[in-house]
């Protein structure tokens, strides 16, 4: 049978062979698998703007006190707006920022540990014992905690939570971000809370599902083939991530997913120095005023009366004044041109000339800050540097002691997320994890002194060695192991023990040195002014 015409021109159309339709078209579904986007363009300036929004997510929220108010009159609904809240003042209001980076970069994240089951002290020796404390050292040389922790540290105090997954790069292990946005908390377990992904995420334009761990990909697929009417939210820990509503899948932390949350008692996230917004807000307003204060202080005026004709003068002058407006601009005119000179002399048709100060604040931004500061449960003294205030060294130790307390309730969250990665990869025995330590140097030095004064006694704790000087105890261990090896005992230089020196050499003149932390406030001064060293040196 003869083609109609209409079947002839649709076969003249078409202009691309077939397996050029097969190119294109799996072309189109490889880029559809990794975007979710048909089509997508990728370039670097649109992987820079998804990037933005992991990091600063919020935008354009209004922050006033009106908005301030209602935010925090209902923080449970107000989440976004909370969290947005405490982005803006950070970029805004320095002494926020530098609250933030005090409270986050207080803690040091030393670390020991102990086997929680053994049994015998010969299993210390035993080849399984080995092999799991490998596994353990291996993890723990893998993944730089300090620096991981630290990160997630600032992020808490900032907008109270973090969301990540745990990525496995073979030498290395590194915590990858996920959007704070596109996370929500969704249960409890015994190491924390869970937390659902939604993966909408992917079908933005910029994002690409091979920057992810391959459970992303898989949980994609089977979210875009898969019911959503079958979602359990009971199910196993280990199979959360196959259990999927819409766009949303569950988090296993079998996959590598963890969240944080500063305050895991309440789901609700609100930025833990959240009640300083209202005094935030103000800072404009106070930057103007210190700036009109300045301004009143600087301005100087001159005044002076007008004198009056004399009531036996017959004259008709308007208002009955000596001189005339346009003579009096004329003398006033002189007398700002001498004043700016400031060397000449001028001469004006006034009686009682007189000068006029303003008296201004040069502390009212300073008060403000400090105030605004101390309302955090922080000492304004360790963050803020102005004022006339000096503290001594029993204050600053009192001060610093209160904020680490604060800062370690931290340290267990952490503990756990060590633990659960160290004991799902050994076989036999499970290890616990203890945090401890802080940046302050008297607290370091204060643990490098109870460690000594244990080891003289015959108690030798090589892992509170490490921890007080700031190694990991598996560093420290090799670190001796390699001394002992290469003899580099062999190349010290005996020292002259205490008693061996002479009563009357000069550097054993008057009473021992005491430390910082044993400092009154007037052997503080003593010190500070170095009138001992000057007494020192006129008996010499």
């Amino acid at each position: 049978m003869a083609k109609n015409k209409t079947e002839k021109i649709q076969e003249d159309d078409v202009l691309s062979t077939k397996e050029e339709i097969i190119f294109a078209l799996d072309y189109a579904k490889r880029l559809s698998e990794r975007t979710g986007l048909y089509p997508s363009v990728f370039n670097p300036v649109l992987l820079n703007s998804r990037l933005k929004d992991i990091s600063l997510s919020s935008t354009g929220t209004k922050v006033n006190s009106d908005s301030i108010s209602k935010a925090l009159e209902n923080p449970k609904e107000s989440e976004k707006t909370l969290l947005a809240m405490s982005e803006s003042f950070e970029i805004s209001s320095t002494p926020y920022r530098r609250l933030l980076g005090y409270m986050s970069d207080l803690l040091s994240w030393d670390w020991t540990y102990s086997c929680m089951n053994i049994g015998d002290e010969s299993n210390y020796k035993s080849t399984k014992y080995k092999k799991d404390l490998d596994i353990m050292s291996k993890f723990m040389d893998s993944f730089d905690h300090k620096s991981e922790f630290a990160r997630v540290s600032k992020e808490l105090y900032r907008t109270d939570s973090y969301f990540c997954v745990l990525r496995d790069e073979g030498e290395k292990y590194i915590l990858q971000q996920l959007p704070p946005d596109y996370c929500l908390i969704t249960g409890r377990w015994d190491y924390g809370l869970l937390f659902s992904f939604d993966y909408s995420f992917f079908l933005r334009q910029g994002i690409d599902l091979d920057l992810y761990p391959k459970i992303f990909k898989e949980t994609y697929s089977k979210i875009i083939t898969k019911s959503s009417t079958d979602y359990n939210p009971s199910i196993d820990i280990d199979y959360r991530s196959s259990n999927t509503w819409v766009y949303y899948a569950d988090c296993s932390p079998a996959d590598g997913f963890w969240s944080w949350k500063l305050n895991p008692t309440i789901a609700t996230r609100v930025p833990y120095f959240a009640g300083l917004f209202p005094d935030l807000v103000n800072q404009n307003f106070i930057r103007v005023l210190q700036r009109n204060s300045y301004a009143s202080q600087a301005v100087k005026l001159l005044t002076g009366e007008v004198p009056y004709l004399n009531k036996d003068t017959k004259a008709s002058v308007k208002d009955s004044v000596a001189i005339s407006p346009e003579l009096l601009s004329h003398f006033l005119q002189l007398l700002k041109s001498a004043i700016d000179e400031a060397v000449n002399v001028a001469v004006a048709p006034l009686n009682s000339i007189r000068g006029v100060e303003f008296n201004g604040s040069n502390d009212i931004q300073s008060s403000w800050t400090k105030n605004t500061l101390g309302t955090s449960g922080v000492n304004t003294n360790l963050l803020y540097s102005g004022g006339d205030h000096r503290m001594n060294t029993i204050e600053t130790m009192l001060s610093s002691d209160s904020d680490v307390l604060s800062a370690q309730e931290i340290y267990p969250y952490f503990e756990d997320f060590l633990e659960y990665q160290i004991n799902k990869r050994t076989k036999y025995y499970k290890f616990s994890i203890k945090l401890e330590g802080s940046n302050i140097y008297l607290d370091r030095q204060r643990k490098l002194d109870n460690v000594m004064k244990l080891a003289q006694m015959g108690i030798v704790l090589p892992q509170s060695i490490a921890t007080a000087i700031g190694k990991s105890p598996i560093t420290f261990q090799r670190q001796l192991d390699e001394a002992r090896v290469n003899g580099w005992t062999n190349n010290l230089t005996p020292i002259v023990s205490a008693f061996q020196q002479s009563a009357n050499s000069d550097d054993n003149r008057g009473r021992p040195e005491e430390s910082d932390d044993e400092l009154s406030e007037s052997g503080e001064s003593t010190r500070a002014l170095g009138s001992n060293v000057s007494k020192i040196k006129a008996n010499k």
